[in-house]
């Protein structure tokens, strides 16, 4: 197999010509553009969202009388949400530099060891494009995640954090809603270096599929990214635990412990603020998701380093298509090596380095004493 790929590989780069070059560079300016523009989206997302969040958390406490939250230096509740903001958003910048690696190392050996009884690990060759949607929609599971965990320190932040006093009647709603935003704003610090090392791996194009004595059974083919088998599990969890924090939060708490009178008005915020509130935490992911894109590069070769580690090479992507004839096959190799997001060299690399790896365990297995017959 590895063979095969080094000569495809070969193959494809002596047979482009002067003119195939130039439309290549013609089609790296436009991916160039092309990236630079789909950040804009993921930008007003976030300036929309950051601000929508602080002018609610503003709203709350300039109602108060006692309206000043962080005590220690004097300043508005303004300036304290922004001071907050300005300290918070480095942190989760700086819980991605040092711990989305590290935890992707750790779900690599998790997703190893506990599939590898039927399952291979290998780095597949995956597509490049990632427009501004797709980003925005990497921002939804951790949110989500964060929000349904967020009662968890809401008893806390009300009697410590977010303590007001004679908060208005009208206000009421709000100030629960306040309360459910910082929680999860917080515990975004726990959620974001799970996820973003999910991300990662996703990224790097990391995936297990069935080994080839598994495939002659009868059974469907299986191949799954490994950032995605544990995004499963965590987005499982947000997806059944997300639903049940709501009502609890946006009925059960107001409309029966609370008594509050459930006018189609209120009726009608608390279902508007199921929706809102992921999409303001998910406003605060926004950073951390262009500083993935932007360090792609480098954080996939410390994966792949270590996946080829662990025995992997690089395999090519299975399109489920209709074959006519066998040739299409040998013709479509060459070109699905040049059209994924692993460069010419990175492939060499990690080809190379995997025979390496197969060939030094080979020795080592031949320097094994043979066992004494008693």
């Amino acid at each position: 197999m590895t063979i095969g790929i080094e000569a495809n590989l070969k193959w494809a780069n002596a047979s482009s010509s002067g003119s195939e070059r130039r439309k290549g560079e013609s089609l790296g300016f436009r991916t160039m553009v092309s990236s630079k523009v789909r950040y804009g989206l993921p930008s007003l997302f976030f300036v929309v969202g950051v601000w929508a969040a602080v002018q609610i958390i503003v709203g709350v406490t300039s109602a108060a009388e006692t309206s000043d939250i962080l005590t220690v230096w004097g300043g508005s509740a303004y300036e304290d949400i922004i001071f907050v903001i300005a300290v918070g958003l480095p942190i989760l910048l700086l819980e991605y530099a040092g711990l989305a690696v590290p935890m992707a190392i750790v779900f690599l050996a998790i997703a190893r060891n506990y599939k590898r009884a039927s399952y291979e690990m290998n780095i597949m060759n995956i597509g490049t494009e990632f427009g501004g949607v797709r980003m925005i929609r990497r921002a939804v599971a951790p949110a989500l995640f964060s929000v349904s965990t967020s009662e968890f320190l809401k008893g806390w932040i009300q009697s410590s954090v977010f303590a007001l006093s004679d908060v208005p009647a009208a206000m009421t709603a709000m100030y629960d809603i306040s309360l459910t935003l910082i929680a999860s704003l917080l515990f975004l610090v726990v959620a974001l270096p799970l996820f973003s090392a999910t991300w990662v791996l996703n990224d790097a194009g990391i995936v297990t599929h069935l080994k080839e004595d598994k495939m002659r059974i009868r059974q469907c083919p299986d191949m799954q990214g490994v950032g995605r088998w544990v995004g499963n599990t965590l987005g499982g969890y947000a997806l059944i635990a997300f639903p049940l924090a709501m009502f609890v939060t946006q009925f059960w708490d107001p409309y029966v412990l609370q008594m509050r009178e459930p006018t189609p008005s209120n009726l009608l915020t608390s279902f508007l603020w199921i929706l809102g509130l992921p999409l303001l935490v998910m406003a605060f992911i926004m950073p951390v998701v262009a500083v993935n894109e932007v360090s792609q590069k480098r954080i996939r070769k410390r994966l792949t380093a270590y996946a080829v580690r662990l025995g992997a090479t690089v395999v090519l992507k299975r399109r489920v298509e209709k074959v006519d004839k066998p040739e299409v096959l040998v013709k479509k190799r060459p070109k699905e090596l040049a059209e994924g997001i692993l460069e010419a060299e990175e492939v060499v690399e990690i080809v190379t380095s995997a025979k390496g790896v197969k060939t030094y365990k080979r020795k080592e297995e031949k320097k094994k004493p043979a066992k004494k017959k008693q």
